[in-house]
C-alpha cells in the first residue's frame, strides 16, 4: 500500500480545521480512525499510509509524520503548552483550506465518523481504544496490519467480541454502501 501524499496533506488540514487546536495525540488517533473506518467499509484506507507500534500506542509512518512536519507553521498554526515535566502539549489549527475534491464521498464520511468520533472522546478513552489486539498483537516499530486492526474497540469500557466486532463492521459496511453507489471501489 502505497500513501498518497495529497490525501495525506489534506486530511491533516480537515481535522486541523474541523477540530481547532486539536492535539497530537487526537491527530494521530483521527487519522488512524478515518482510515480504518474507510478500510472496513471499502477494503482500503483512505491516505494509504500504514501505522506503526509505538509504546504509546499506533502513530503514522515516517512518511505521514514528514508531511505534518511540512505543514507546520506553513498551513497549520502550531501552539506549545507548557506540561508537568518536560513536556509540551502541541496543539494544531490549519489556515490553509482543504482540498475536498480529492476525497470520494465514502471518504468524506470516513473523515466526518473520525472528527465527530475525536470530538466526543477524550484522549484517554482514545488511547484506550486503539490500545487494542491489533497494537498489542505487533511488535514495537512494526506496521500494524488493517486486516488485524478491524477490532477496534469503540467503547472504552468494554472489550468486544469476535462475534461483535465483526457485526459492528458489517453494520458499518451496510450503511456506507450506499456511498458507494457510482464509484469506482
Amino acid at each position: 500500500m502505497s500513501f498518497q501524499r495529497q490525501k495525506v496533506k489534506n486530511m491533516l488540514l480537515y481535522f486541523s480545521s474541523e477540530i481547532p487546536q486539536i492535539t497530537s495525540i487526537k491527530l494521530q488517533k483521527a487519522m488512524l480512525l478515518a482510515d480504518r473506518y474507510n478500510w472496513a467499509v471499502t477494503g482500503t484506507s483512505v491516505s494509504g499510509l500504514q501505522y506503526v507500534k509505538k509504546p504509546f500506542g499506533p502513530v503514522m509512518e515516517k512518511a505521514g509524520q514528514r508531511i505534518l512536519s511540512s505543514l507546520d507553521n506553513d498551513s497549520i498554526d502550531v501552539e506549545y503548552e507548557p506540561m508537568p515535566g518536560d513536556c509540551e502539549k502541541v496543539m494544531r489549527t490549519a489556515i490553509a483550506s482543504v482540498d475536498y475534491t480529492l476525497f470520494s464521498d465514502t471518504e468524506k464520511h470516513s473523515l466526518s465518523f473520525a472528527r465527530d468520533f475525536v470530538r466526543e472522546h477524550s484522549t484517554e478513552e482514545l488511547s484506550t481504544m486503539t490500545h487494542d489486539a491489533a497494537w498489542e498483537a505487533a511488535e514495537d516499530g512494526e506496521p500494524i496490519p488493517y486486516e488485524s486492526s478491524v477490532c477496534i474497540n469503540f467503547d472504552a469500557n468494554d472489550e468486544p467480541t469476535e462475534e461483535e466486532t465483526a457485526a459492528a463492521f458489517s453494520a458499518l459496511a451496510a450503511v456506507d454502501k450506499s456511498l458507494l453507489v457510482g464509484e469506482a471501489v
